[in-house]
C-alpha cells in the first residue's frame, strides 16, 4: 500500500500537481472550490490537500462556508465532515476523542477500550494500542483493518456518508509531525478517507514539516482573501436586531474602518470586535443610537481602536502591561480620527477590561458633545467656546467656574484639568486677573482635599488624556508651559498616592492569599487568580518563606487544588482576547517562583508528613513550579 502511495504522490508531483496555487482576488477562490468537489468525489484517497493562508486571512470561514454549500447541494455525494482543531494539541488521543465527539451522532454507543482510556469509539484511528474486546491487553497483533471495521459498522447503519477529515491550526500543534504523519497515513491508506489540513504555512518552515509536506500533501493551495464586504455583512447578520441596524445603516463606515492601512484583512478580529461591540454596547438607549453621528463616531473610534490592540498584542508589539498597552487616543490619532467618544480610561475598560458599568457608560455619553444640551452645559464647557458669548454671559460663566474651582467641587479629573486650562488661558490673554500662581496655590489645597476622596486613591490617572482631553475637547491650549507644570504635578500626586494605596491594599490581599492556603479555601483562591489577579503579577511582592509555610500547613486537598489553578494560570491556551496568553503579563513572577523551587528544595520538613511532604516536592515543586519557571521564561 506504501508503495502505492509513493508512487501515486510522485506521479502528482511529476505532473505539477503540488504547486502552490496563488490566484487574482478577483477569482474569488472558486478553483479551490472545484478542486475540492473533484477529490471528495474521487474513489481513491492517497493524498491529502492542504490549504495555506496567514492567521486571520477566512480560511476557516472559507472551509465552513464550503462546507455549507456541499451540504446543500443534493447532486453531490454525501460526506460526514469532521473538523477537528489541532491548536494546542499534544497527544494523539485526544485527537481521537475530538473525532468521536463528533462522529458520536452516527456510532451510536459502540464502545472500545484503549490504552491510556475509555473511548465510546469503534475504531482507533493512529495510535496502535488498542484493546478491541476490553481485555486490558493491546491487540496490535490481530491485524484489525480499520476500513473494513468502519465500511461494516456503516454497512450495518444504512448509512452512505463518507467521512471527511479537517485538520485546523496546524501550525499552533504541539505534536510531532512523526506521529502525525502515521496517523494521517492511517487514514489515509487504511481507511481510504479524505483529508483536508489548514495552516498557516509560512509558519511552518523546519525540516520536519517539510518532510511531512512530501509525505503526505499531494495539492497545496494559498486562499486569496474574498470580497471583504459579502464577508463583513454576513458576520453582522448574525447578531441581534439592534446591533445588526446599528452595524447596517454604518455598513460602509465599518467597512473603511475594518480596510484602513491593511492590504489584507485579519477577518478573526473583525468577527471579534463585532461581537465584543455588541457585548459593550447592547444597552444602548435610543436616543443615543439616533444620533446618527454620534453611532458613526462610535463605530469609527471603537473599531480602529478594537483592530489596533489585537494587531499589537498578537504580534507582541506592545510592553506587558496593560496599563501600559493601552493609549487609545494615540491610536486613533495615528489613524486619523480626531473625534474622540471617549477618553483613555474609559477605553480602557471598553476594550480591556471588557466590562464597563451601563450607567457610567450612559453619563459618559451624556457628558459628549452629541448630547450636552444648551440650557445644561457647564460654565467651563460655555467658556471653552467663549468665543460664541457676550460679555456679560463671559462673565457669569467665569465666575462660576472659579468658585467650584476654589470650592474644589471639581473631583472629574478631566473636568478638572480643562479648568486649569481654562484659568490659564484666560489669564495670559488678559481676560481674567485670577493670577497663575493664584491656580498653582489652589490646586496645592485642592490635591490636598481629593486625597481625602475615596475615588483619588482608586484611579491611576491616565497621562495620555493631557493633549485629548475629554467630552469630544482638547485641553485650551493643552501645550502652555504652565499647564503642561501643573498637569504633571497633579499626575505625579495621584500616582504617588496611588501606588501607596496600592501596596497597602496588595499587602492585605496577600495576607488572605495566604490565609486562603493555610485554610484550604478554594472559593477564595479561585477568586484570587481568576477574577482580582488573573493578569497582574501580584504574587512577585509575596515573601516566598511565608508562601512556603503557608504551603506546609495546607491540607492535602487544597494543595492538589492550588497546584491546579496555578497550572491553568499560566497555561499557554489561557488567552486574553483570545490572542495572547496571560503568561505574558505575569513574567514579573518569575523571580518568585525561582526562590519557591529553592527554598522548598531546602525546607526542613515534618518526616511524619509523609504524603504531605511528597505531594509539595515531587508534584508540586517538581512539575508546577518548575513547569511554571519555565512557561514565564519563554512568555
Amino acid at each position: 500500500m506504501k508503495s502505492l502511495t509513493n508512487f501515486i504522490i510522485k506521479y502528482f508531483q511529476k505532473n505539477n500537481y503540488t504547486e502552490d496555487i496563488k490566484v487574482e482576488k478577483k477569482e474569488n477562490n472558486l478553483h479551490i472550490k472545484k478542486y475540492f468537489d473533484n477529490y471528495l468525489k474521487s474513489e481513491k484517497s492517497e493524498f491529502a490537500v492542504l490549504l495555506t493562508a496567514k492567521w486571520g486571512t477566512g480560511k476557516t470561514f472559507f472551509i465552513n462556508e464550503y462546507i455549507e454549500d456541499y451540504k446543500k447541494d443534493s447532486k453531490k455525494e454525501e460526506c460526514k465532515f469532521i473538523k477537528i482543531s489541532l491548536f494546542g494539541i499534544s497527544d494523539l488521543k485526544l485527537i481521537d476523542e475530538k473525532i468521536y465527539q463528533q462522529i458520536h451522532p452516527v456510532l451510536g454507543h459502540k464502545y472500545v477500550k484503549f490504552a491510556g482510556g475509555i473511548l465510546k469509539n469503534g475504531v482507533k484511528l493512529g495510535i496502535p494500542n488498542i484493546d478491541f474486546n476490553g481485555d486490558s491487553k493491546s491487540d496490535l497483533n490481530v491485524n484489525f483493518d480499520m476500513k473494513s471495521n468502519f465500511d461494516d459498522y456503516f454497512s450495518k447503519n444504512k448509512s452512505k456518508k463518507k467521512l471527511v477529515f479537517i485538520f485546523d491550526d496546524l501550525e499552533r500543534t504541539k505534536l510531532d509531525f512523526r506521529l502525525f504523519l502515521g496517523y494521517i497515513n492511517s487514514i489515509l491508506e487504511e481507511l481510504q478517507y479524505k483529508i483536508i489540513i489548514i495552516t498557516d504555512e509560512k509558519k511552518l518552515a523546519d525540516k520536519e514539516y517539510i518532510e511531512f509536506k512530501e509525505k503526505v500533501i499531494g495539492k497545496t493551495f494559498e486562499l486569496q482573501q474574498e470580497d471583504i464586504h459579502s464577508i463583513i455583512k454576513t458576520f453582522v447578520e448574525e447578531y441581534s436586531n439592534k446591533t445588526k441596524n446599528i452595524l447596517n445603516e454604518n455598513i460602509e463606515t465599518l467597512i473603511d474602518v475594518v480596510c484602513k492601512n491593511n492590504d489584507s484583512i485579519n477577518l478573526r478580529i473583525v468577527k471579534q470586535s463585532i461581537m465584543a461591540f455588541e457585548y459593550s454596547f447592547e444597552y444602548l438607549e435610543d436616543k443615543f443610537v439616533e444620533n446618527k453621528e454620534f453611532i458613526k463616531q462610535l463605530i469609527k473610534n471603537y473599531f480602529i481602536l478594537s483592530k489596533e490592540l489585537k494587531a499589537r498584542m498578537f504580534n507582541n508589539q506592545e510592553e506587558n502591561e496593560k496599563s501600559k498597552i493601552v493609549k487609545c487616543i494615540d491610536i486613533l490619532n495615528e489613524n486619523e480620527i480626531n473625534q474622540h467618544i471617549f477618553t483613555n480610561d474609559i477605553w480602557s475598560d471598553i476594550l480591556i477590561k471588557s466590562y464597563l458599568d451601563k450607567d457610567i457608560l450612559k453619563a459618559n455619553i451624556e457628558n459628549t458633545t452629541y448630547f450636552i444640551k444648551k440650557r445644561d452645559e457647564p460654565s467651563w464647557y460655555k467658556l471653552w467656546n467663549f468665543r460664541k458669548l457676550n460679555d456679560d454671559e463671559f462673565n457669569l460663566a467665569f465666575a462660576d467656574m472659579k468658585d467650584k474651582f476654589i470650592k474644589n467641587n471639581y473631583t472629574d479629573e478631566i473636568v478638572l484639568f480643562h479648568v486649569i486650562a481654562l484659568l490659564i488661558f484666560f489669564y495670559k490673554e488678559k481676560l481674567s486677573e485670577y493670577s497663575i500662581d493664584s491656580i498653582e496655590k489652589q490646586i496645592d489645597i485642592n490635591i490636598s482635599l481629593l486625597k481625602t476622596k475615596e475615588k483619588w486613591g482608586k484611579k491611576l490617572l491616565n497621562k495620555n488624556n493631557m493633549i485629548y482631553g475629554g467630552f469630544g475637547l482638547g485641553f485650551m491650549n493643552s501645550n502652555d508651559e504652565d499647564f503642561v507644570k501643573m498637569y504633571n504635578k497633579i499626575l505625579k500626586e495621584n500616582e504617588e498616592y496611588f501606588y501607596n494605596q496600592k501596596v497597602l491594599k496588595d499587602k492585605d490581599e496577600l495576607e488572605l492569599f495566604l490565609k486562603s492556603i493555610r485554610d484550604g479555601d478554594e472559593n477564595y483562591l479561585k477568586s484570587f487568580f481568576s477574577e482580582k489577579y488573573q493578569d497582574i503579577p501580584i504574587l512577585k511582592d509575596l515573601d516566598t518563606t511565608k508562601f512556603v509555610n503557608s504551603l506546609y500547613e495546607c491540607p492535602n486537598k487544597g494543595i492538589q487544588f492550588l497546584a491546579e489553578i496555578l497550572s491553568s494560570r499560566y497555561a499557554d491556551n489561557y488567552l486574553y482576547q483570545e490572542q495572547v496568553s496571560y503568561c505574558r503579563f505575569l513574567t514579573n513572577e518569575k523571580d518568585f517562583w525561582i526562590n519557591v523551587n529553592e527554598l522548598i528544595d531546602n525546607y526542613k520538613y515534618d518526616e511524619k508528613q509523609k504524603i504531605k511532604n511528597y505531594m509539595i516536592r515531587e508534584n508540586f515543586n517538581k512539575y508546577i513550579v518548575k513547569n511554571t519557571i519555565e512557561k514565564l521564561n519563554n512568555c
